[in-house]
């Protein structure tokens, strides 16, 4: 908050607010922000923003390029000041203990800008150095996390013969050398071939393993699919939702149907479509072929119904049912529920 003082300038206030007071005194709470804005000039790249990170998350910040997760993470990592409301990490504001912020995060952002002409192993030992891993132990430290992401065959490279997706990892490697408890991530995953966004990933997923926070942004809904335990979604500055993504599938339920796998082939499958069109309460059934058995994808009206009376109707027609499943909401249809494409 701020005030205006007698010249015109805005003097800074941090909020004394009561509802401010968990994320200075809850040690569970790793990150939090109160009605953060930021704006550039008449641009309001943040408005309002209201997320939690728990101790241990793996947190995904999704949203579409300009949705303001660049700006957010740049606030959390003392690199830029809002223009209005708290943020707290560690539980420490941002604004007043810029210092003991940095001393517990590790920072990487979109665009790693590395250009030295340098060994990929130098280049580490340097920041090693940086970062006051005692002597003895930083050339093991450097070996530690080259081996962590992937980098120990190309140690002795120079740092301008890497392509794009090593230098993220490259990146990700210099984070690792302190054993900061929180960490920053904006588009980490950008540049890697599929099998290294999942290589990453599973880093990331250690790293949590082991008592880390890691905060990533993406846009790619598919990469944090199976990683992330909650979910912040940012649209045109605004949080359109923060908490755990079985709360944000929740909210998606009705969408959902079941799939209910059968013996046949595509004469089996359009029985299965009869069988069921005219049955009270199902929409949108329709045959499924892909895979090892087809299936029959259907979605009831009412999302707490019992799918018992589709295999019942199935059976009778003389189809041999196998398996029957609920349907479980994707990150992009999650993504769809609580957006509405604005741009900011």
């Amino acid at each position: 908050m701020s005030e205006q003082t007698q010249d015109g300038r805005l003097k800074w206030i941090e909020p004394t607010d009561s509802r401010y007071k968990p994320a200075l005194h809850d040690p569970e709470v790793a990150v939090k922000s109160f009605g953060l804005c930021k704006s550039f000039g008449t641009h309001a790249a943040l408005a309002d923003v209201e997320v939690e990170v728990r101790r241990g998350d793996l947190y995904g910040l999704l949203g579409a390029n300009g949705a303001g997760k660049t700006t957010l993470l740049r606030i959390a990592a003392t690199l830029l000041e809002s223009t209005r409301g708290s943020m707290y990490v560690g539980g420490n504001s941002v604004r007043i203990w810029p210092e003991a912020v940095r001393r517990i995060i590790g920072y990487m952002p979109d665009a790693t800008g590395i250009e030295e002409r340098i060994a990929v192993s130098a280049y580490l030992e340097f920041f090693a150095l940086l970062a006051r891993v005692p002597a003895a132990e930083r050339s093991r430290t450097v070996d530690r996390v080259l081996e962590q992401v992937g980098l120990s065959h190309r140690r002795n490279d120079e740092v301008p013969a890497l392509s794009r997706g090593m230098h993220q990892r490259l990146a990700l490697a210099r984070l690792l050398l302190r054993p900061t408890p929180i960490l920053f991530l904006d588009e980490p995953l950008s540049g890697l071939d599929p099998r290294g966004r999942v290589e990453v990933l599973e880093l990331l997923r250690d790293l949590r393993g082991a008592g880390r926070t890691i905060v990533i942004s993406s846009h790619v809904l598919s990469d944090l699919e199976r990683f992330c335990n909650r979910i912040a979604i940012l649209e045109a500055g605004r949080t359109r939702f923060s908490g755990p993504v079985e709360e944000a599938r929740r909210a998606v339920e009705h969408r959902l149907g079941y799939r209910i796998a059968f013996v046949g082939g595509a004469e089996a499958a359009a029985r299965a479509v009869a069988a069921v069109a005219g049955t009270e309460g199902v929409a949108e059934a329709r045959a499924d072929l892909a895979g090892a058995r087809p299936r029959l994808a259907f979605r009831l009206v009412s999302p707490l119904s019992d799918p018992g009376p589709v295999v019942e109707r199935l059976v009778s027609n003389g189809l041999r049912v196998v398996e029957v499943a609920r349907e479980e909401a994707t990150l992009a249809e999650v993504y769809f529920h609580f957006t509405e494409g604005k741009v900011a």
